[in-house]
């Protein structure tokens, strides 16, 4: 029996307009080097309510359906990412397939980026989101961490 009660995901989606940029999107492969040979400038930014399966290494968690709206982007997520990683200069934007919640998002931090001229970070989206990274073969599952509650 199909349930009735709201997606929180969908109801977000749904809620906030979409971004002005389009953020770029980086291949596995390029994440990896960034997560192995920049670590103390990387920032994996995991959008997920739910972290299972795994969780990437350097990322944090700030669920997409806690921030509310492109206004506050600074408060809520880029601000947390600085004070997680005050040398971040790459931000990694993913959630469980790197669609909607991952473009929306990553094109909020790109348009402050763009409306702000900041130049000390960048953004992209990791192509395929988790879904994808879990479903690949070594040596990317050595930086995965089995979630646990």
């Amino acid at each position: 029996m199909a349930s009735n009660a709201p997606n929180p995901v969908v109801e977000w989606l749904n809620k906030y307009p979409e971004p002005v940029s389009v953020a770029s999107r980086t291949a596995p492969q390029d994440v990896l080097k960034l997560i192995k040979e920049s670590p103390e400038s990387t920032v994996i930014l995991d959008l997920r309510n739910e972290r299972a399966p795994s969780i990437l290494q350097q990322s944090l968690n700030i669920p997409a359906t806690g921030v509310d709206g492109y206004e506050h982007i600074s408060d809520a997520v880029l601000n947390k990412i600085t004070e997680h990683k005050p040398t971040v200069k790459h931000i990694v934007v993913h959630c469980n397939r790197s669609r909607q919640r991952a473009s929306k998002i990553a094109g909020w931090i790109q348009d402050h980026i763009n409306e702000n001229n900041v130049k000390n970070y960048e953004v992209t989206i990791l192509d395929g989101g988790i879904t994808g990274w879990v479903d690949l073969d070594e040596p990317y599952q050595e930086v995965l961490i089995p979630f646990t509650d």
